[in-house]
């Protein structure tokens, strides 16, 4: 009768992973390109400034992108709406077309952050900054136009995955984990409340909630063609994400703290230079550090321009599915490019 137990609770669990696997997506991704350029950049500085003082920050943070986001995942299933639609439906047109400025102008800001830390990245290993442009340009429309939804969310799934790079880089450089574990305690530098300490502070509550971000999830959910019944595995893949975020975010932290903190603080303006000065006695983390950059910034890039596509599709009526074709949903398809 034991054994039968187990049996039935294997099955059981296959079955659950089996529908939990083909529902993720929309959560890991949202929620691991919230890591963008600059986010990493932000951290990059942070551990090279405050070495490990601000991981409590970091872990605090983590909660609060998975509450916002969770909820992206209910109105998106039940209404069916995406987000900017969801706005002009519920608050009317003023907010609506508030919320849509607000978007396009914030988006268009965030991406040219994101394609800075691609060709700063790319910079590195000699690529000039206008080929780094082009080939990510391409490379983002042929990901894009597909025509299915589930082959570009795979697609971006992987680079999700290369996004972890900090991870195994961490092991290459010994870190002192009990000096880590003390990052955990909130606590205040000796120098105090200055300047520096709250400009970092508010900087890295700021990579932790964008207004993308809720844009895209709730679009990707309703694309994805979510119900109800499908709201729990969005739930779990939104928390899934949010670990893997605060993980990636205090493993960069790590990296920079552990090889680029000095006593009073290091001045790196970004992750590019935190690279280029580690490259000199870790190459192998130096490099990793780069490619996790120009990654970040490629998935923030396509997810950024997805939303406000789906937006503006979702406001003028256009059709704006990624499962229509360019000859079905021109509008849309122009409006990414």
């Amino acid at each position: 009768m034991e054994g039968a137990w187990f049996y039935y609770k294997y099955r059981r669990f296959i079955k659950w992973l089996g529908l939990y696997l083909a529902l993720a997506g929309p959560g890991i991704i949202v929620m691991v390109a919230d890591n963008d350029a600059g986010g990493i950049i932000t951290y990059a500085a942070t551990g090279a400034k405050f070495g490990f003082g601000l991981i409590w920050l970091l872990v605090l943070l983590g909660p609060v992108a998975y509450v916002v986001q969770e909820m992206t995942v209910r109105l998106g299933a039940v209404t069916k709406r995406g987000h900017a639609e969801a706005i002009f439906d519920a608050f009317g047109s003023f907010w609506g077309w508030f919320s849509l400025i607000d978007l396009g102008i914030l988006d268009f800001l965030t991406m040219v952050t994101e394609f800075i830390g691609m060709t700063a990245a790319l910079n590195i290993f000699g690529v000039p900054p206008i080929l780094t442009i082009i080939g990510v340009s391409i490379l983002m429309l042929t990901i894009f136009m597909h025509g299915r939804y589930w082959t570009w969310e795979k697609i971006v799934l992987l680079f999700c995955v290369l996004n972890l790079i900090y991870i195994p880089a961490i092991l290459l450089i010994h870190p002192n984990f009990s000096d880590v574990t003390k990052g955990l305690v909130p606590t205040i530098p000796i120098s105090g409340f200055t300047g520096d300490f709250f400009f970092f502070f508010m900087a890295n509550i700021g990579t932790t909630i964008a207004p993308w971000m809720i844009f895209f999830q709730q679009s990707s959910v309703v694309d994805k063609g979510m119900t109800e019944k499908d709201i729990s595995f969005g739930k779990f893949d939104t928390a899934v994400g949010a670990f893997f975020t605060v993980v990636v975010a205090i493993a960069c932290v790590i990296l920079t703290g552990t090889l680029l903190f000095k006593p009073g603080g290091l001045d790196i303006d970004g992750a590019a230079q935190a690279a280029i000065a580690i490259m000199g006695g870790y190459p192998i983390v130096g490099f990793a550090l780069s490619i996790g950059l120009f990654d970040a910034g490629l998935l923030g890039a396509i997810c950024i321009s997805l939303a406000s596509s789906w937006a503006m599709g979702e406001v003028f009526g256009w059709a704006h599915s990624i499962n229509n074709k360019v000859s079905e949903a021109p509008m849309f398809y122009a409006f990414y490019f």
